[in-house]
């Protein structure tokens, strides 16, 4: 049982549990925490003046998030890239090919400096992501940047959504 507005101990069917909080009763298909999807809600007990305050919430992964899809991984990048006018569109060349087959990417830049880049390139699979990782590294495109921490491939430890 869960009460809305509340911090409240989850228990997902994989057998994880977690504490969430909830500023509303969740609406069936909606994403809450860990990226778990809003099954069914039905009202509890605890009536007061007529009204549930507490409601049975089932949760389920969304199909794209079920075990036998595999997991995505990421490749993410640092660059100070100097002049991000001038390196954006190299960039979205992708000369050597790095995001091929990617489920989509991000580029952030930093506040403090507008220059120092972070991209995040999704994969469908830690093993296309490394393939990317190294087409990027051989074709050398980084070696121009002397500030930069290497591509490194990454997996999603927790999604939280507000």
């Amino acid at each position: 049982m869960i009460s809305g507005g509340h911090k409240t101990l989850v228990r997902y069917p994989d057998g994880r549990s977690a504490v969430i909080t909830l500023h509303a009763l969740p609406l069936a298909g909606q994403i809450i925490a860990h990226g778990w999807e809003v099954a069914t809600v039905a009202p509890g007990g605890g009536d007061v003046a007529g009204v549930p305050i507490e409601y049975e919430v089932s949760v389920a992964r969304p199909a794209e998030r079920t075990p036998g899809n595999g997991p995505s991984a990421f490749v993410v990048t640092r660059i100070h890239v100097g002049d991000y006018d001038a390196w954006k569109p190299m960039f979205d060349k992708d000369e050597p090919g790095a995001r091929d087959g990617a489920k989509g990417h991000r580029v952030l830049r930093s506040l403090d400096d507008p220059n120092e880049v972070f991209v995040l390139v999704e994969f469908s699979s830690p093993d296309a992501a490394n393939s990317a990782r190294e087409k990027l590294l051989a074709a050398g495109v980084l070696a121009r940047f002397p500030d930069k921490t290497p591509p490194r491939v990454v997996a999603e430890a927790e999604t939280v959504t507000y």
